[in-house]
């Protein structure tokens, strides 16, 4: 995908704008995009104490998965909200990325790209 241009969202989610812009503003602060070393897969993670914000992002995302809270030694517990799914993470970057800021953006683009040549044929 040619940089600067966006991808569809995806049919899946039916987030209006003012519900991406939210869970940008969530993804912004409190999530990552990331690739692993060992095996290359790809992952979206969101975490927080709040569990009804997690829940709430679920919800309007309408795909991911909610963890169990991880207690952390002297922390509040932590709930995670998770996407593994290349689709799916697609899908999620689409309806975000007019929110996002310049690193993650950067970041976002890499997996565009990343998609759109090797990614989306094992889906």
């Amino acid at each position: 995908m040619p940089k600067g241009r966006l991808p569809k969202p995806y049919p899946k989610t039916r987030m209006n704008k003012v519900e991406r812009a939210w869970i940008a503003g969530i993804y912004e602060g409190e999530g990552c995009l990331s690739q692993h070393k060992r095996d290359g897969q790809w992952a979206i993670a969101i975490n927080m104490s709040d569990e009804d914000v997690i829940n709430r992002i679920k919800e309007t995302v309408g795909f991911g998965k909610v963890s169990r809270p991880y207690a952390h030694k002297n922390h509040k517990l932590t709930w995670y909200y998770t996407i593994h799914s290349r689709a799916e993470i697609h899908a999620f970057i689409a309806n975000i990325l007019p929110w996002l800021g310049t690193r993650r953006r950067e970041n976002a683009q890499r997996f565009l790209d990343w998609y759109e040549t090797k990614g989306h044929y094992n889906d």
